[in-house]
């Protein structure tokens, strides 16, 4: 019975697009922060978007600012989302 439901492409489809959506905003937050560890980890791990989820909540934002900081930036209402990433550089 609940490997029907897991199996369903009605809950199947939206919880990819989410775990998708979560895995490369916060991969993006960890290259334009620069944190090659976080970025490996990510980049690696697949953890139904949980490690994604506590990345970006709290580690991939500054001190003080609310977590959904960086989806405003995204959106282009400012911040410091706008930055190019540099993954490779020192």
């Amino acid at each position: 019975m609940l490997e029907a439901i897991f199996f369903d492409p009605r809950f199947l489809v939206p919880v990819t697009i989410l775990v998708l959506a979560l895995k490369g905003f916060s991969m993006w937050q960890a290259a334009v922060r620069r944190q090659r560890i976080w970025f490996l980890l990510l980049l690696i791990v697949n953890s139904l978007g949980i490690l994604d989820l506590v990345y970006l909540i709290f580690f991939g934002r500054d001190k003080g600012t609310p977590w959904y900081a960086g989806f405003w930036g995204l959106l282009g209402k400012g911040g410091k989302a706008h930055k190019e990433p540099h993954i490779l550089d020192e």
